[in-house]
């Protein structure tokens, strides 16, 4: 009992060190003021309690955005808040959560029907013997219909758990779940589509399971995805208007060249779109993958080291939804020293249409870190906008970027603590999350 005890004020006084180090919640940047900067919390949680990632892109309806987080800590479950991008305004916050792990429910997918933001759900399957505190293996499908214009909860509906033809889905309920095994889950035109992939050795191969809303496994399928080589990347994003967006990449390690397999695919799984994106990437690289979907833009992000220059090379491609090439970005980073604290993001300018960067970095401890823009400039990138960080200890790291159609960029932070982390990492290091929109005159 008393090593347990010992164990017990170790981790507390770390914790309590960590919170302690913290300057500012939100951030505050010195030299910029920004149009509008929110905190996202709950008064119910602890300060070290307040995690809210987004798990897939934020749905988009003329000048508003419906973020939709998941929630992994204490209680888990679902936030959703609706913001006025022109004006940074927040109407409405939507908290769904529960302290009892049967009971979890899990947001799959976001969109607009009327008068309604309608949510796709799954909700934990209890009857499954082992389930891990931090995350849920499989659930039963649902809905819940939101009044988009109040946030008030109209309807709430889950199939029958006590159903024995009930399917329990498996659950994207985590970064590792959705990223690792690139699951989608989604519902259109009267069925429910639980979409996973299966790698070969130059192919995916997507399982596509059709669920009614009783929760009965109505049919399968399978889809074949096709590469010229041997795959070393995939991905499967579902974009806000429920079709998917697939690329397959492979690569012929004896004669270095590579394939960037892009297809549209419709909710009935029909391709709209097949292109080949090799044509406009760059060979030299160690990794390179999508990054993003963001609104009806596709990036694709690649890297690689160039020692004798003793620089990392960032590079930035950016298509539209019909695989049409539209920018290139290219950023470097010192090999030696590395910056302590190095994250960036890409998003689409879609006042000067072009591809733009958000770098953010802490050099060494005790200074402060900086946010930079790079903006497009052919083959190199200029930067136009440096920010810094009021204080030495809160870090940044983009989760989330978007230009507005005026002009301003809407940003979705996460903070967090270093410095006091032995070794670079810290048990129960707490992460805080912020919505920003910034003026694009500023920038």
């Amino acid at each position: 009992m008393k090593f347990f005890n010992k164990i017990f004020c170790i981790v507390l006084f770390i914790s309590s060190i960590s919170l302690q180090a913290q300057e500012n919640l939100p951030f505050l940047l010195s030299n910029i003021d920004p149009k509008v900067h929110h905190l996202v919390w709950t008064d119910d949680f602890p300060q070290d309690s307040q995690h809210y990632e987004i798990l897939f892109e934020p749905l988009i309806e003329g000048p508003f955005i419906y973020m939709m987080y998941h929630r992994f800590e204490g209680q888990h479950g679902f936030k959703v808040e609706k913001y006025n991008m022109e004006t940074g305004e927040r109407l409405w916050v939507l908290d769904e959560f529960t302290k009892l792990a049967k009971d979890r429910r899990s947001v799959t997918q976001g969109k607009i029907e009327g008068d309604f933001l309608v949510l796709t759900l799954l909700e934990e399957n209890n009857n499954i013997f082992f389930r891990s505190v931090s995350f849920w293996r499989e659930g039963f499908v649902g809905e819940m219909r939101v009044n988009k214009y109040t946030g008030a909860v109209e309807e709430t509906y889950i199939s029958d758990k006590q159903d024995s033809l009930n399917f329990s889905a498996p659950a994207p309920t985590s970064v590792f779940f959705r990223v690792i095994y690139q699951m989608q889950f989604f519902y259109h035109d009267s069925l429910y589509r639980h979409v996973a992939d299966i790698q070969r050795d130059s192919n995916i191969l997507l399982q596509i399971r059709y669920i009614n809303r009783q929760g009965h496994l109505v049919k399968s399928q399978f889809v074949d995805l096709k590469c010229r080589y041997p795959l070393f990347n995939n991905r499967l994003v579902l974009n806000q208007d429920a079709n998917l967006v697939t690329v397959v990449a492979g690569r012929d390690e004896t004669t270095g060249d590579i394939s960037f397999m892009y297809r549209l695919l419709n909710p009935d799984f029909e391709v709209l779109v097949e292109k080949e994106l090799a044509d406009h990437l760059d060979k030299d690289f160690r990794n390179m993958y999508v990054h993003s979907v963001n609104q009806d833009i596709i990036v694709v992000y690649s890297s690689y080291a160039h020692e004798e220059e003793n620089l990392f090379y960032w590079k930035y491609y950016f298509f539209d939804m019909e695989g049409e090439f539209l920018d290139k970005v290219v950023t470097t980073t010192p090999m030696e020293p590395y910056p302590k604290i190095f994250t960036h993001y890409p998003l689409w300018d879609r006042v000067h249409r072009k591809g733009m960067v958000i770098h953010t970095e802490q050099t060494k401890n005790r200074q402060s870190s900086k946010v930079q823009f790079y903006q497009s400039r052919g083959e190199t990138a200029q930067l136009i906008k440096e920010l810094e960080v009021s204080g030495f200890t809160d870090h940044l790291r983009v989760m989330y970027a978007t230009m507005t159609p005026s002009g301003d960029v809407a940003i979705y932070w996460r903070q967090f603590l270093y410095e006091n982390r032995p070794n670079g990492s810290l048990p129960f290091t707490p992460y805080w999350f912020s919505w920003m929109l910034l003026s694009g005159e500023d920038l």
